[in-house]
Order: C-alpha cells, then sequence, then structure tokens
C-alpha cells in the first residue's frame, strides 16, 4: 500500500469515527428516548380508558372515550392493533361490564410488560371470555391497498 492510500483509508477512518459515529450513537439514544415517552403516556393513557368505561355509557363521556382512543391508536405500534381493538371492545356493551373489563386488563398488563404479544393478548382474552369478534370491526384490519 503506498502512502497516498494509507492518507485515503485514514481519513475515512477519522470521518467515521468523529461523525458517523456519534451520529449513530445519538441517534440510538433518541429513539430509546422516544420509546420510553411512548410506554410512559401509554402507561397513563390505559388506565384512564378503564377509568372512562367505569363511568356509565352516556352521550357527554363518548368524545372523551373517542379522543383517548384515538390517542391509543397513534401511540401503538402497527402490530399492537390488536390492544386498541381490545380496549374499544370492552367500551362498549355489553362488554363494559367489570368481568370482561378484568380480563381485558389482565392481558394488557401481561402484554406492556413484553410476557405476551399484543395478538396473543387478545386471542387470550377471547379464549377466556368464550368470544370470538372474526369479522367484526374489532377483528383484524384489513391490510392496506398500497
Amino acid at each position: 500500500m503506498d502512502s497516498g492510500w494509507a492518507v485515503v483509508i485514514g481519513a475515512v477512518v477519522t470521518f467515521a469515527g468523529t461523525i458517523i459515529g456519534p451520529f449513530l450513537l445519538d441517534r440510538r439514544k433518541r429513539r430509546a428516548e422516544a420509546d420510553e415517552s411512548r410506554r410512559t403516556e401509554l402507561a397513563e393513557l390505559i388506565p384512564e380508558l378503564f377509568r372512562l368505561y367505569e363511568q356509565p355509557l352516556l352521550v357527554i363521556a363518548i368524545p372523551d372515550e373517542t379522543r383517548a382512543l384515538a390517542r391509543l391508536n397513534l401511540l401503538l405500534d402497527k402490530d399492537d392493533w390488536p390492544i386498541a381493538s381490545l380496549m374499544a371492545l370492552i367500551g362498549t356493551p355489553p362488554y363494559r361490564a367489570p368481568t370482561y373489563q378484568g380480563a381485558a386488563l389482565d392481558m394488557i398488563a401481561a402484554w406492556f410488560r413484553g410476557s405476551i404479544s399484543s395478538q396473543e393478548a387478545f386471542d387470550r382474552f377471547q379464549r377466556r371470555m368464550g368470544l370470538n369478534v372474526a369479522g367484526t370491526p374489532f377483528g383484524e384490519p384489513e391490510a392496506s391497498a398500497t
């Protein structure tokens, strides 16, 4: 290797070490902070939805529930749609009953801890409560046409 190539390789290594390395570390840090912020917001939002569902179903409460569900849908990753469906399901009669909410809480807590996937949480809830919501608005969403 001649000294010209050594200079070029040295410059590339220096560039990578001073520019690319810190950029990648900063990007990883920002992503971790965003994930933590999202988890914190979910940890506040999900109990708020349960609190709203404890109240009688009144026309004046529906906008609050709708806003909370919309926020939940915006916070969840694309693979976590079953959690949003589960929360929407237990907010509708006859699933608004404490028995359904207790079962949903168990499954959502297991999902939040990372013990089970969102799909497994939804499936276990259905089995536990003897439900089958396939083909309803609470079932799997259609794939987008993109």
